[in-house]
């Protein structure tokens, strides 16, 4: 299971809309509402690379209040996997 964290930045105010759209999406785990440099931290989880690069690309990124994105690959589940 590939897992990533994007990064969103949205059109001022939509914050609450573009967190809706997002957790209707396959593939969405975890939406947060954040303050700071961005809007939305959202976590993508899918079978492979591909398919979280196709739910990013062709879902996420289609969303109109979108601005911009980046996306963190995942490398460890946490402090247990960091510990072992």
């Amino acid at each position: 299971m590939r897992k990533v964290l994007v990064l969103i930045n949205t059109t001022l105010g939509s914050d609450g809309k573009v967190a809706s759209q997002l957790r209707e999406i396959s593939g969405v785990t975890e939406v947060y509402r954040v303050q700071g440099v961005y809007d939305i931290l959202a976590k993508v989880e899918g079978a492979d690379p591909t398919k979280v690069k196709e739910i990013i690309t062709a879902k996420l990124r289609k969303i109109d209040d979108i601005k911009s994105t980046i996306t963190m690959v995942v490398t460890n589940d946490g402090l247990a996997t960091a510990l072992a």
